[in-house]
């Protein structure tokens, strides 16, 4: 399974990837914000199966992001 983590915090980013790691997960991407995300994703297309977005960034975030 592709995981792919948006974070602004470099510091959850790794924290996320440790422990999805050590449960197993070998396909983990990282993107520090909503914007890289995007790229990631038009250039990953349905590759990535599960995104785990922090809802409190600068500019976009998961939530305005989701509503809009």
């Amino acid at each position: 399974m592709s995981i792919l983590i948006v974070d602004d915090s470099l510091d959850s980013r790794l924290l996320m990837t440790v422990l999805l790691q050590t449960a197993g997960h070998t396909e983990l991407l990282t993107a520090a914000s909503a914007r890289d995300a995007l790229q990631l994703l038009r250039r990953q297309g349905p590759e990535i199966e599960l995104i785990l977005m922090d809802v409190v960034m600068p500019e976009t975030d998961g939530l305005k992001r989701a509503v809009k």
